[in-house]
């Protein structure tokens, strides 16, 4: 079985709500059936401001009620933060997370963007998310 993709725009406003916002990227696939996510990157185009903040950007399924998530873009540089400080092209990809084994039933559930914290996302700036992922029969 291929892989599927999907890609997710982000603009400067959900950025900066989506700890307080979660979208849902994808929706439930159906009864009998789960997302398997495999990889995820982000990335900003050249001449976007970056943003600042020492939040994670994770992928979860809707429904979870913390923001472990299963695949997350990591912001552990304080000075930084998401998708870098400067200007150029610039792209992050996401890494696995450490989920408690029996949280979440992802059978028949959504994904969901979501952040830990609160991210400052500089005027102009917008993402783009890229996410490769399965649908099984669970």
């Amino acid at each position: 079985m291929s892989p599927l993709t999907k890609t997710i725009s982000l603009t400067e406003a959900q950025i900066e709500t989506i700890d307080t916002a979660p979208i849902e990227i994808m929706p439930a696939p159906g009864p009998g059936k789960m997302f398997v996510l495999l990889s995820a990157h982000a990335y900003k185009t050249a001449g976007n401001a970056a943003s600042a903040g020492t939040a994670n950007i994770v992928l979860k399924y809707t429904g979870d009620a913390d923001n472990d998530g299963v695949l997350q873009f990591s912001s552990a540089d304080a000075a930084t933060g998401f998708l870098g400080d400067n200007a150029n092209y610039r792209i992050q990809n996401a890494v696995s997370s450490t989920v408690t084994t029996g949280e979440t039933d992802c059978r028949n559930k959504g994904i969901t963007l979501a952040a830990s914290a609160d991210i400052a996302a500089a005027t102009g700036t917008t993402a783009k998310i890229v996410i490769n992922f399965q649908i099984i029969n669970a």
